[in-house]
């Protein structure tokens, strides 16, 4: 990557090589083999990184607006937690391109727990599949045809192994108004 990067800066495509060090940046972060948290700060750089890769690759930009209590930077959970979630709200939320999209991210203490709010003004989803999804995480995945939130699931259930069972998420959603994902992380003393 950092040769195609070079090849580009070389011959001045400025687009190009930017994409490719954002691209690098996302596939770094995501390859470190490590069971060691990570603050919520670096989760946050990773998930700028990948929706700036994203937003190079569409017509529609998105915007990420973070809003951070005091003393949510530095709440740890495992790496690679964030974006899996904001890639949820680029793909489903913002899939018709419909509308100007924006996925907000806010962040507080509530006594040990840090609480972490991901919403996004897309195309949410129906009572039906809303249910389905809140089954997933509290259940699982219960066939190999039934692969509903798996993606949800799996970052449920990394929250809960490293962080404990108070840790998780929870989802919410108003057909044709968007989708919000709580994030509920233990804080360790």
């Amino acid at each position: 990557l950092e040769s195609a990067r070079m090849r580009a800066y070389v011959n001045g495509d400025k687009d190009v090589e930017w994409i490719i060090m954002h691209l690098a940046c996302v596939l770094r972060y995501g390859l470190v083999a490590s069971s060691e948290p990570v603050t919520l700060e670096m989760e946050l750089r990773h998930a700028r990184d990948y929706l700036d890769v994203a937003n190079a690759c569409s017509r529609n930009p998105i915007t990420l607006n973070v809003t951070l209590e005091d003393g949510c930077e530095a709440c740890l959970l495992p790496r690679v937690t964030l974006q899996p979630l904001i890639e949820n709200c680029v793909r489903h939320g913002f899939e018709k391109g419909e509308r100007a999209g924006i996925i907000t991210v806010y962040g507080y203490i509530d006594g040990d727990i840090c609480v972490v709010t991901i919403a996004d003004n897309g195309c949410g989803t129906d009572a039906a599949r809303l249910k389905q999804l809140r089954e997933s995480l509290l259940n699982g995945c219960e066939s190999e045809t039934d692969r509903s939130g798996i993606g949800l699931h799996n970052v449920h259930r990394r929250l809960q192994l490293m962080m404990g069972i108070e840790s998780g998420l929870s989802v919410n959603s108003v057909e044709g108004m968007g989708f919000s994902v709580e994030m509920r992380l233990t804080m360790r003393g």
